[in-house]
This record gives C-alpha cells, structure tokens and sequence, in this order.
C-alpha cells in the first residue's frame, strides 16, 4: 500500500498514518456493531438504556461510518487507479447499503409490532376496546342481534 502513495509523490510516513487511522475506524466500527448486537440480546426488561440507544442513533451512526469508510477506499482507489480494488470495495459499500435497507425496515416492522402489542395490553386503547367488544358482556349471551 505505500507503493501507492509512492505514486502520489506522498511520503511514506503519510502511507502508514493513513492506513493505521484507516485500521483503528474499522475496528471501532467493528466493536460499534458488536456492543449493539450484544445490547439487542438482552431482555427487553432488563434494557435500561441511554436515549441515544433507544432512538437507534448509535445504530444509524454506525453505518454511517462504514459508509464513510468504503467512501474513502473507493476516493484511494480511484487516485490510485486501481480499479480491482474499486469494484472490490464499491461491492461492499452496495453490500453495507443493503444491510442497512433490511435493519431499517426490519427494524421498523418490529417497532410497530411492538407497539400494538402493547396496544392491545393495555385498558382503554381502541385495539383493547375493539376486541373486548368481541367477547360476551355482562348478561349477554354472544349471539348476534
């Protein structure tokens, strides 16, 4: 990889640097993904979790940053004029956008679900109403009038 900054007329040391920071951000993001897949887990009970968790900011947060990654591979690839490692890294970056695709609307999907079953537990709500009206009353006997 240095080769290549060679090209660039840039200096090595400016390779590393670029490549160490390149190598951290992967693996911060790495460990993003790992601590919320560990945080989706738990028991819906037991997570008392910050806002910030709660409204999925880490989670969008987190494929931001891959985005971003494979962003600047593909911006490298293309100075450099390496276009296996572009088709390479513009893969995974169509691969990111559709995981991402899926989580949302996955997540979403649950969300909803989430909410009208609890919809429906509680006293009062118009899916509770709904279907209490469906079971017999007092003195009546359920058939129909």
């Amino acid at each position: 990889m240095v080769h290549y900054f060679e090209r660039l007329g840039l200096p090595a040391s400016m390779a590393l640097a670029s490549l160490y920071a390149m190598a951290v951000l992967e693996v911060l993001l790495g460990l993003a993904f790992l601590a919320l897949f560990g945080w989706s887990l738990r028991p819906a009970a037991s997570r008392k979790s910050p806002r910030i968790f709660a409204n999925r900011t880490v989670h969008r947060l987190a494929f931001k940053g891959s985005i971003l990654v494979f962003v600047a591979f593909s911006a490298g690839d293309i100075l450099f004029a390496d276009r296996a490692e572009l088709w390479e890294h513009g893969t995974f970056m169509v691969l990111v956008l559709l995981t991402y695709q899926l989580w949302f609307r996955t997540d979403s999907l649950l969300s909803e679900l989430d909410h009208q079953t609890a919809g429906r537990s509680k006293p009062g709500s118009l899916q509770a109403g709904f279907y209490e009206r469906d079971s017999p009353q007092d003195g009546e006997r359920g058939e129909e009038r």
